[in-house]
């Protein structure tokens, strides 16, 4: 989806694995990078094509079966087969990706730090946390803490 909209200019809040399909991001909600800026890949949804059950093709929106649109939106492919889907997008913002490892015994004292940051942010600005052991030393590597963060759209210098 994001390479069909980029030559464009366009995005929508969509997924970060590319592995997941449309239809499976949409109907089961959409968490991306632009999630705090423009909510999630089913907030763009504006409409969607489904083969039913009995093997009824119909569209689905606001006006059309509003009832099983808003249902779609987040029950996953319970209610019918997403053959299309119409999206809202928004003007691309320029992005910018970090990422920061540190050893686990840091994450006592990274962990609340990187949440109060978070918790009043700007929107424009997304961050994940992991704490994993990344198997490259086998299974006795050490634990990491791996902060990712991007920033989509202006951004101050303070931040």
């Amino acid at each position: 989806m994001a390479d069909a909209l980029a030559p464009h200019g366009l995005v929508i809040s969509s997924g970060d694995t590319a592995d997941v399909g449309v239809g499976g991001l949409t109907l089961s909600g959409g968490i991306g990078w632009l999630v705090r800026q423009h909510g999630l890949t089913l907030d763009h949804l504006r409409a969607a094509e489904l083969v039913t059950a009995a093997g009824e093709v119909i569209v689905v929106d606001e006006t059309h079966h509003a009832e099983l649109f808003w249902a779609l939106r987040g029950g996953g492919g319970a209610y019918g087969i997403g053959a299309s889907f119409e999206f809202e997008a928004h003007p691309a913002p320029t992005f910018m990706f970090a990422a920061l490892t540190f050893p686990a015994d840091r994450a006592e004292q990274l962990v609340p730090a990187w949440s109060r940051f978070m918790r009043t942010a700007p929107k424009e600005i997304s961050s994940t946390m992991v704490l994993a052991n990344p198997f490259a030393g086998g299974l006795d590597a050490p634990v990491e803490v791996t902060f990712a963060r991007c920033d989509a759209g202006a951004i101050d210098d303070a931040s």
